[in-house]
């Protein structure tokens, strides 16, 4: 295993193991099922806790004025300390202090089946930035504060990730131990290093006006940071103060399987615009097997992570979420791509567009998938496919929600990279050869 901080500006010299590793890998892959049907245009993800297999709601009460707490794009963490208590945290949609935005959190437990606040919420202690660079982003300047908030544990720290205004270009990314912002407790507490107080992250440039959804992900002892993943795959080795390597990214390979697993951009209906791809939650390493049928090591062990299809309709938004793979070892390429979105069992119908004459059974519910945690109070960051884990989301903006699920009820229908080869990135995606339709796990 090279050491990875001499893996910068050496991609190449690393193919041949990054081959290898991916060939250990396949064998931990081959029995992924799909529990789609051929003819269907999603697979279905259903609740383990609650009866009727849908989401449940996050609800965070009622302010000191009686106020309910108007939330979306919620996060969980489980209490390390509690068992069956739950830290929430989410964008608060109704909170404005002139235009500053707010993160509510609070500690939370099941109550029928919903995750509700058991003490009044409060907002996190993020204050506001500025930036001068907002120039077609100018609106911009009007509304600060944290925003789409991220929460998730590295192996041993959690942190939150949000978007506020930027010394780099107009909007971007911060990052936060997010232990010096909530009372989570360990039995062996830590202290506080990296990330101590709010540090904006970085990317090799060129900068866009405009960032956001970024990720970290954890090798060994090391952190990355994941800036984009569509068209072409940004990511960098991550410092303590901030910055960055050099761009890791690059390789053909990743670039091939992109070109034929990435859905298809079109253009629709009444929308003056194509679909666009965005990176959408945190990561979690998870090893391909259940938990005590192996050891995890990076010939089982991949990054999952999922990114959605963004589609206006009419100018209603909606986003389809796929799960990707990572490869743990360098250069870190794609292993593979879900060939079908996932859909939350409870996930509806909008029948809004009705005044536009338009058909309403064409409008879906626009469900934002916000952050994925293991939901054992004992895991971090890594897990194993038969651990329950959450998916968290907003609603229309207006609500947050989240599913309790097993980790291989997400890593299903994966088209693998390795199926396909560098001169096959000009192929269409429907020559795309098809995993084994397996049963599903019990």
């Amino acid at each position: 295993m090279p050491d990875l901080a001499l893996v910068t500006g050496s991609l190449a010299k690393s193919a041949d193991g990054a081959s290898a590793s991916s060939a250990k890998l396949e064998k931990h892959t081959g029995w992924l099922k799909c529990s789609a049907e051929p003819q269907d245009s999603h697979y279905i993800i259903r609740s383990r806790s609650n009866p009727d297999g849908k989401y449940f709601d996050m609800d965070f009460g009622f302010d000191a004025e009686g106020r309910k707490v108007r939330s979306t794009n919620g996060n969980i963490l489980p209490d390390p300390m509690h068992p069956n208590r739950y830290f929430m945290v989410a964008h608060h949609t109704g909170y404005m202090n002139g235009s500053v935005f707010r993160e509510v959190y609070c500690e939370a437990e099941f109550k029928g089946h919903d995750l509700v606040c058991i003490a009044e919420a409060k907002a996190l202690s993020v204050g506001p930035t500025d930036s001068n660079k907002c120039k077609s982003y100018g609106w911009m300047n009007y509304y600060k504060g944290p925003h789409d908030a991220r929460v998730s544990w590295s192996p041993t720290t959690p942190y939150i990730v949000y978007g506020t205004q930027s010394q780099f270009c107009c909007f971007g990314q911060y990052i936060h131990d997010l232990r010096a912002l909530m009372p989570i407790r360990e039995a062996e507490p830590q202290l506080l290093e990296d990330f101590a107080i709010a540090t904006e992250l970085q990317r090799p440039a060129p900068w866009g006006e405009f960032e956001k959804n970024w990720f970290l992900f954890y090798v060994d002892d090391q952190k990355f940071v994941h800036h984009d993943v569509y068209p072409k795959r940004s990511f960098a080795k991550l410092e303590a103060d901030g910055s960055v390597g050099e761009q890791l990214s690059g390789d053909l390979r990743d670039e091939a399987c992109i070109s034929k697993l990435m859905p298809e951009l079109v253009q629709s209906p009444g929308s003056p615009e194509h679909a666009s791809i965005h990176q959408s939650t945190n990561s979690l390493s998870v090893t391909l097997c259940n938990r005590g049928e192996c050891t995890p090591s990076k010939d089982n062990t991949v990054i999952l992570t999922i990114f959605q299809l963004k589609e206006l309709r009419y100018y209603h938004p909606t986003y389809e979420p796929y799960v990707m793979l990572i490869q743990q070892q360098a250069p870190y390429r794609i292993h593979g791509i879900a060939k079908l979105p996932f859909w939350v069992h409870g996930r509806g119908r909008e029948p809004f567009p009705e005044w536009k004459g338009e058909d309403p059974s064409e409008f879906t519910q626009m469900f934002y998938i916000v952050s994925v945690s293991w939901k054992s109070r004992t895991q971090r960051y890594q897990g194993f496919l038969d651990d329950e884990l959450f998916v968290s989301f907003g609603i229309e903006d207006n609500y947050t929600a989240s599913i309790d699920v097993r980790a291989h009820d997400l890593v299903q229908c994966i088209g693998l990279c390795s199926d396909i080869s560098v001169g096959q990135a000009d192929e269409t995606l429907a020559q795309t050869t098809p995993l084994p339709v397996l049963e599903p796990i019990v």
